[in-house]
């Protein structure tokens, strides 16, 4: 998310450019396809959450008047929403074939992910100085998750008597 920031670099004022729907459409997919990362945190890195809701909030206004919306309005959306789709089907073939090579890790990794966030929600608590709250976020985040990691894999491994 913080590369996605660095690259969005648009002023939320701004109109994105063209291109840059394309690309949200393809990083939103992956949002998507991954288990614990919101697409919608996504597209609000990458400034184009409410620049996308306002094309569709005015073009289904044109719609309820049975107006055509302008191409300045379903162009950025289109775009957006054909890359959307193009990068799902191919990052759900891609999860599939990982899956099917490396079901145990991707577990384990996807676990750890997700315990992971709750880094996230312990970063926001108060701190005297929010400087800080980014750096242990990733910090007590990437342990969690390492935690997580190693502590399926242990049980995994040695699965109780009675789980066979």
């Amino acid at each position: 998310i913080l590369g996605i920031e660095i690259l969005a670099n648009i002023s939320r004022n701004t109109k994105p450019p063209l291109y840059w729907f394309a690309f949200g459409g393809l990083f939103t997919s992956i949002a998507i396809i991954l288990p614990g990362v919101s697409a919608s945190l996504t597209l609000m890195a990458l400034n184009l959450f409410f620049p996308i809701i306002a094309l569709l909030k005015a073009s289904l206004e044109s719609f309820f008047v049975f107006s055509f919306p302008s191409w300045e309005k379903i162009v950025p959306v289109g775009l957006f929403g054909l890359t959307l789709s193009i990068g799902i089907v191919v990052c759900a073939k891609t999860m599939k074939k990982m899956v099917s090579r490396h079901q145990e890790k991707l577990t384990f990794l996807s676990l750890g992910l997700i315990i992971a966030s709750i880094g996230a929600v312990i970063a926001e608590l108060p701190i005297s100085n929010h400087v800080l709250a980014l750096p242990w976020e990733i910090i007590l985040g990437t342990g969690l998750g390492i935690f997580t990691f190693f502590m399926l894999n242990l049980f995994i491994k040695q699965p109780p008597k009675h789980l066979g």
